[in-house]
Parts: C-alpha cells; sequence; structure tokens
C-alpha cells in the first residue's frame, strides 16, 4: 500500500511541475554584427551553432551573457582577421575590409575560422586539415575544409 501510495505522490509531483523549456538550459551568445555586412556572418554562425551548445542571437551584448562582436577594421594587411578575448565573455572579432574582394566562400571560412577561436580553439592547425588551418588558403591555393577536426568539435561543444 505505502508503494502504491509514494507511485501516485511522485506522478503526481512530475505531473505538476513545472515544465523546463528545452532552450533553458542552452546558453545564448549574442552576436552583434557592426559594419560587416560584405562578410556571411550568418552562415558561419549556423556551422557554429550546430557543434557547439549555445545558441547565438544577433544583436547587442546583453548583460550576463557570452557576446561576439563582429566589425571591419584595418588591420595587419597580412592578416584576414583577428580575434581578441576569447577566453572572456566578451569577444570581438575584427574582419580586415582589404580582404572584401575575396569570394563569399572564402570570407566565410574566414568568419568561421575566428568564430572557432571565439569559442575557445586557440591553436591552429599545421595541416590543412580543418577551418582552424593557419592559413586562409591551402597549399595549392585551395581553402581549407570547412569543418573541424573531432577534437575541435569538443572544444566547441565545451564551450
Amino acid at each position: 500500500m505505502r508503494r502504491i501510495i509514494f507511485t501516485l505522490a511522485v506522478g503526481m509531483a512530475l505531473a505538476l511541475a513545472p515544465a523546463v523549456p528545452a532552450h533553458a538550459a542552452t546558453p545564448t551568445v549574442w552576436v552583434n554584427v557592426v559594419g560587416a555586412s560584405a562578410w556571411p556572418v550568418g552562415a558561419a554562425v549556423t556551422t557554429v551553432d550546430h557543434y557547439t551548445s549555445s545558441v547565438a542571437r544577433y544583436g547587442s551584448c546583453r548583460l550576463g551573457a557570452r557576446c561576439v562582436t563582429i566589425l571591419e577594421r584595418t588591420i595587419r594587411s597580412d592578416w584576414a582577421a583577428v580575434t581578441y578575448g576569447a577566453d572572456t565573455a566578451r569577444v570581438t572579432i575584427y574582419l580586415n575590409p582589404q580582404r572584401r574582394y575575396y569570394s563569399w566562400y572564402t570570407r566565410r571560412s574566414i568568419v568561421l575560422h575566428e568564430l572557432g577561436h571565439a569559442y575557445g580553439i586557440y591553436l591552429h592547425n599545421s595541416t590543412c586539415v580543418s577551418v582552424m588551418y593557419g592559413h586562409v588558403f591551402c597549399p595549392g591555393g585551395a581553402l581549407p575544409p570547412y569543418r573541424f577536426t573531432a577534437y575541435q568539435r569538443g572544444v566547441l561543444w565545451r564551450h
């Protein structure tokens, strides 16, 4: 009899407990794009979202949430982009406007590479096996593969 009462009590408690929305446990990362409309940020963010435990939303930074600000700024001419603050809640990615002439696919690869840094992949690949290769183009002129290695996917998931 006690077992039946206990089972009914647990069942009622579960039935009456407020449902936790599926997105409640998913951290939001705000992506604030400022004057970088020539860059395919959306395509790169969608790819990173696929590999992370977070969901990116576009808009101004929100207090208490991670934020990635992406903007164009003239930087070293031999760099396509640079990421600052990758180990903090506020990350800034500077895209070099001198590289706007690259194809859409190349610019997407650059943004994805920098988002990889923003989400915790701090090191470059020394070989051209992922988008985290240390150069815009692989030897021979091809783009790096538009993917992350298994290890890099694990890093993205943890961030």
